[in-house]
This record gives structure tokens, sequence and C-alpha cells, in this order.
């Protein structure tokens, strides 16, 4: 026969889960461009998304994927809030670069 989970042992991973949830990692969302090649994506992207969207206020997060480079474009919509409370899950780009910033793909989702 299969033993449950205490009661007090999901509470507190529950508790974890939402504290690590919460942490100050929130307040430094989007994380700032690390290096020139970054900041390079960023400007790129930002041709992009007022081209295709206009948005002015926009979130950009830079990550390597599938060996090219994406950035996520998130279109803020809060201002007076803090890190990913300012977008919105909807209404965010994901913008695919080559290693020179040429533009391969926008995607209207991630």
């Amino acid at each position: 026969m299969r033993k449950h989970p205490s009661t007090s042992w999901l509470v507190g991973w529950l508790v974890g889960a939402v504290l690590t949830g919460c942490s100050d990692r929130e307040e430094t969302w989007p994380p700032p461009p690390q290096d020139r090649q970054e900041q390079r994506l960023i400007e790129a992207a930002r041709r992009s998304v007022e081209r295709y969207d206009g948005w002015t206020q926009t979130a950009w997060v830079v990550e390597r994927y599938e060996g090219q480079w994406r950035v996520q474009a998130w279109k803020i919509v809060n201002p007076q809030a803090r890190g990913r409370m300012q977008c919105v899950p909807w209404a965010v780009r994901g913008i695919i670069f080559d290693g020179d910033a040429n533009l391969i793909a926008y995607r209207n989702h991630l």
C-alpha cells in the first residue's frame, strides 16, 4: 500500500515554492544585457518590435536558443509594477537571430 505525504510536509513544500517564486529575482527582471553582443541583439529586436507591433515600452530577455539567439520581447502594460508583473503573458514575442544579429524568425509567442 502506498503512503501519502504528510500534510505538514506538503504545506512546507508549498510555502517554499511560493517564497521562491516571490524572491528578489523578480525585482531584477529582466536581466541586464551581459555584453555587447546582447546589446546588439536587443537593438535589432527593438527595431523588429517597433516595425511589427509598434510597442514603445518593452522588457528584453536574451538567451541562446538551439544554436542561435532568441530575444524575448515583453510588452510593458503596467510600468508602476515590478519585475514580470509589468507585463502580461499574452503580449510576448520570440525573436530569433543568428550570431550576426540577422533576423531569422519573429514569433507571436514563445
